[in-house]
């Protein structure tokens, strides 16, 4: 019955190939029908001969199986069977290349139609770690080399291969000589494939290498390393990291600074970078040397990258802390329309104003909500500090609700909305949420009109489905069983495009 299930399960969908694993985990690990769990695969495998899963799920079951057998007669040979003299048997010998003749099928098939050098490599993982299966890995390693040269991730296998005898103590002796051979298949392999991915995989396990105390030899790893960075720099193939810790290798800090540069010079625009350099000129109490070097970071991030530079802008800032006067300064400089970063700062500037001065910048927040660039953040953050009081004041807040939605309600529904929650706690609530929504109609661009009609609704339903806040008049209405009179409230149509404002209106 279930063998029919899934034979009418793979002809409807035999274009997947997940069904066919599916099914044969299902016969395997449910039905305990290894037969069958073969057979859905290898129907999977025909129908989809390129498919990398498959071949996965395929090789895995047969290891498994062959790895089973394995145990199961490796707990036969170590039992000692004493015959009447005392002498004990033969132990059982173990036939590997039978028990890994399935598994060679697999992978034989997966070389010769997935095209995948991930999967091969995942095959010789599991595969090293076998005894029986042994003799397969250098097979795994030839066959990569032969069928994907140009694949960064072969090389870095190869090369891996190498290192992975430093794990090993006993080798202590020959750490340098497995570090060199490690080096060279990189060496060989930026050859083949002169790319950014290979010379990483490179660079990255050289600097594991240098960072790895256990293995001593610290000059030789050292050397390993700088060499390894200035071949990469001449292929002009470091990244900003790169550099960074190509230039901690340096005792001096001139030295540092001018290894820094050519990563500027390479990577103009790296936050990274620069950084860096402002922090080592500050730290050196070379305050003008930091404003001279942010000044010149700033150059690279004009136009559409200028917004890039928030990062900077925020180290000066922090950097600066113990003194108002600078920090204002970057502030009064970071809001101007061409920095590309007023936006995100101005609500830091105010923020940074309450904290140092302990009352809500008021005053400063109305001269910088007023100018370009118009920050819907500032808003949100002023509303934020004037609720902080713990009897805000209903005034000051209209102010920021009504500039966030003179300045944002064409675009944003949710302002409208928030405004809306805030009026709701006022004595004329249901008089000011009409005049809101009435303004909001008019205001929102005709697109958003159905949106903030659908949103109107939930929240009608949330603020006004009470009797307590109910309009009396509602509330009579429903008494009288809908019997009396309604009243109507002039809707503004002019901006609802397709959409009926009075279905969805708080008052009826």
């Amino acid at each position: 019955m279930f063998f029919q299930l899934f034979e009418n399960l793979l002809k409807l969908h035999a274009d997947k190939p997940f069904v066919f694993i599916l099914a044969s985990r299902c016969a395997k690990d449910d039905l305990r029908s290894l037969s069958k769990s073969r057979d859905y695969l290898f129907q999977g495998i025909r129908a989809h001969p390129g498919n990398v899963d498959l071949y996965r799920e395929a090789f895995l079951l047969e290891f498994s199986l062959a790895k089973a057998k394995y145990e199961e007669l490796l707990a036969e040979s170590a039992k000692v069977k004493k015959e009447e003299e005392g002498e004990p048997k033969e132990p059982v010998n173990i036939d590997t290349n039978k028990l890994r003749e399935n598994i060679t099928l697999v992978y034989e098939a997966a070389l010769a139609k997935a095209d995948s050098a991930e999967l091969m490599i995942e095959f010789y993982h599991h595969v090293r770690r076998a005894p029986f299966t042994e003799d397969m890995a250098s097979t795994i390693l030839t066959d990569l080399q032969r069928v994907f040269p140009h694949k960064e991730l072969t090389w870095h296998t190869l090369a891996q291969t190498k290192f992975e005898l430093l794990a090993d103590p006993s080798n202590q002796e020959k750490f340098k000589k497995i570090i060199e051979e490690g080096i060279e298949v990189y060496k060989k392999a930026v050859e083949v494939l002169n790319t950014p991915e290979m010379w990483g995989m490179y660079l990255n396990c050289v600097i594991d290498i240098h960072n790895d105390d256990s293995l001593e030899l610290p000059y030789f790893r050292k050397n390993c390393l700088i060499m390894a960075f200035m071949a990469a720099w001449s292929e002009k193939q470091l990244t900003d990291q790169h550099f960074y810790i190509w230039s901690e290798l340096k005792e001096d800090l001139d030295k540092q600074m001018k290894l820094l540069k050519f990563g500027t010079k390479a990577f103009p625009t790296s936050i990274f970078l620069w950084s860096t350099m402002i922090m080592k000129r500050s730290h050196q109490r070379n305050e003008k040397a930091a404003w001279d070097m942010f000044k010149e970071a700033l150059a690279h991030f004009r136009g559409e990258r200028a917004s890039l530079s928030l990062p900077l802008w925020k180290l000066m800032i922090n950097l600066h802390v113990s003194s108002p006067k600078k920090v204002e300064t970057l502030f009064e400089e970071g809001i101007k329309p061409n920095s590309g970063v007023g936006t995100e700062l101005k609500p830091l500037y105010v923020e940074w104003a309450a904290l140092k001065y302990g009352v809500v910048p008021r005053k400063l927040y109305h001269r910088i909500a007023r100018t370009r660039p118009f920050s819907q953040a500032l808003h949100e953050k002023m509303i934020q500090l004037e609720n902080y009081h713990v009897k805000p004041d209903r005034q000051e807040l209209t102010k920021c609700y009504d500039l966030l939605v003179q300045q944002f309600g064409s675009t944003n529904v949710q302002v409208w909305l928030d405004y809306m929650q805030f009026e709701n706690g006022s004595p004329n609530y249901q008089a000011n949420i009409l005049k809101l929504k009435e303004r909001a109609l008019e205001t929102l661009k005709p697109e958003l009109i159905n949106q903030f009609n659908s949103e109107m609704l939930f929240f009608t339903i949330s603020w006004f489905g009470s009797p307590k806040t109910m309009n009396p008049m509602r509330r009579n209405f429903r008494k009288s069983g809908g019997r009396g009179h309604k009243r109507k409230v002039p809707i503004n149509r002019t901006n609802c495009v397709n959409s009926k404002p009075a279905r969805y209106s708080c008052f009826i």
